[in-house]
């Protein structure tokens, strides 16, 4: 669909280039989520309750699934 749309797009070095882009920001904005979400704490694997954590990843797992 991406081919019909923009010719910029027609081979596969720029469509890889833009694939990168996007996962690099989806990776970015899930690392300040979590940052965000978990700031008062000094050790990330001593976070508690682990249930909130827990949920924040499963907040960045549902970025993957849309």
């Amino acid at each position: 669909m991406i081919y019909n749309i923009d010719k910029y797009y027609l081979n596969k070095k720029n469509i890889l280039k833009l694939f990168r882009k996007l996962t690099n920001q989806m990776i970015s904005c899930c690392k300040l989520f979590i940052n965000s979400k978990t700031k008062n704490c000094t050790n990330f694997w001593n976070f508690e309750p682990i249930e909130n954590l827990i949920e924040v990843f499963r907040e960045c797992i549902m970025l993957h699934a849309a």
